[in-house]
């Protein structure tokens, strides 16, 4: 299947996860 697809998505994930901007928004959408 799509094994390097499903890797990079973790990786982006795990950057996004630590991404100061990503918390804010996400703060800011969920309330």
């Amino acid at each position: 299947m799509s094994l390097s697809w499903t890797v990079s998505l973790s990786i982006v994930f795990l950057i996004i996860e630590q991404s100061e901007c990503f918390c804010n928004w996400t703060g800011n959408t969920v309330g």
